[in-house]
């Protein structure tokens, strides 16, 4: 033990887990956890695709009844099939560049789980803004990796459900890379 009462191998352990994190030039920053930035890119966009669907549809189910459920869920998988492979691309884009800017700034310590749960919003908040930027300048390049932009452009109440579900999932997706990347 040493005077401030710690024994040799707890020093130690602070040390190596003190310099595990340290990411290289920048002290503070861990190196990105890969496995679980893929993760959150892979599920943001049918996370989106859940909560953009379920608000309408809870109203829909409220004024015309439920119908054919199996139609129902046999669309909506169909749905979470395409919007998942159709959205991965733009997910891992712009979340790794906001990945990239987080992972660039100094910290004083390794950024935490509120970091990358806004980190998540904000790439959520561009592919938003890009999106549908894009689409004012051509419609047809905007179906390349913003499909929803084209269902956006006339103001309806579903509007805010595709917007609210892209940044929810935005949020979503940067709450699972926090869990993966304190985990280690």
């Amino acid at each position: 033990m040493d005077a401030d009462g710690h024994t040799e191998a707890a020093r130690r352990d602070g040390h190596a887990a003190s310099t595990a994190h340290d990411g290289g030039s920048k002290a503070g920053n861990r190196p990105a956890h890969l496995g679980g930035f893929v993760m959150a890119a892979v599920l943001a966009p049918a996370m989106a695709l859940v909560i953009s669907m379920v608000g309408p549809a809870i109203g829909a189910m409220a004024t015309t009844g439920v119908g054919d459920v199996g139609g129902l869920i046999g669309g909506f998988l169909f749905l979470l099939v395409m919007v998942t492979l159709w959205g991965v691309i733009p997910s891992l884009v712009f979340g790794a560049v906001v990945l990239a800017a987080i992972q660039s700034l100094s910290w004083r310590t390794p950024p935490r789980g509120p970091v990358f749960v806004a980190g998540g919003t904000i790439a959520a908040l561009l592919y938003v803004a890009v999106g549908l930027g894009v689409h004012q300048i051509s419609p047809g390049l905007a179906m390349l990796f913003a499909p929803w932009a084209s269902m956006t452009t006339a103001p309806s109440a579903d509007n805010w459900w595709i917007w609210t579900g892209l940044v929810l999932s935005g949020l979503a997706a940067g709450s699972i890379y926090a869990r993966f990347a304190e985990r280690g």
